[in-house]
């Protein structure tokens, strides 16, 4: 069973305003995340929140998903992933992988989602990361031996600390969009043009 770990605790300090509210093709950046989530249908969805949760939690529908809170939020990353994946290992047992994914890559996709999940399955690698800008990083697939790991993290360490630690684990799938993220109001100006 893989679930799909949605990050969206975060401030956003860079950009001065939740980026989980902003615009993108009628929808918000976070419900255009969930959306594609759950219509991936690779697993169940947990979405972590934080800063502004009150505000942003009234604009998603929740009923398709489990929203895992992270009181530590401003410690960085690593205690979203670690809110998400406790919960999702509280919920269901039998959770043997997760996908780990942020709320500000607008081009991620369903196809892409389940092209991580069909990688696991032909692979036998027990890390699949998207590549772009000849890099690995999220949306990426963790097998559960890596849960240890990646529940160890600190402060804004993220899933990418765990990539680089186990280069001869990982399968990838292309990504090339994965460079475009929102952090700044120029970000998003590109992103609206």
């Amino acid at each position: 069973m893989i679930a799909v770990i949605i990050l969206a605790a975060g401030e956003s300090s860079r950009l001065g305003r939740a980026k989980q509210r902003l615009e993108y093709k009628g929808k918000t950046l976070l419900n255009h995340a969930i959306d594609t989530a759950i219509e991936a249908a690779v697993g169940p969805v947990i979405v972590v929140m934080g800063a502004r949760e009150n505000e942003i939690v009234s604009e998603i529908d929740t009923k398709k998903i489990l929203v895992a809170h992270n009181a530590r939020w401003q410690e960085g990353t690593a205690s979203s992933i670690h809110a998400g994946l406790t919960a999702a290992m509280q919920k269901y047992p039998e959770l043997d992988s997760v996908i780990l994914m942020v709320c500000d890559q607008p081009y991620v996709d369903p196809s892409l989602l389940k092209n991580l999940a069909d990688t696991r399955n032909t692979s036998n690698k027990s890390i699949v990361a998207s590549s772009y800008n000849d890099t690995v990083g999220v949306p990426a697939l963790f097998d559960k031996r890596f849960f240890p790991e990646l529940l160890s993290l600190k402060g804004d360490e993220g899933g990418k600390k765990v990539l680089f630690h186990h280069d001869a684990d990982i399968s990838t799938v292309p990504f090339p969009e994965g460079s475009i993220d929102i952090d700044t109001e120029s970000d998003y100006q590109s992103l609206s043009k």
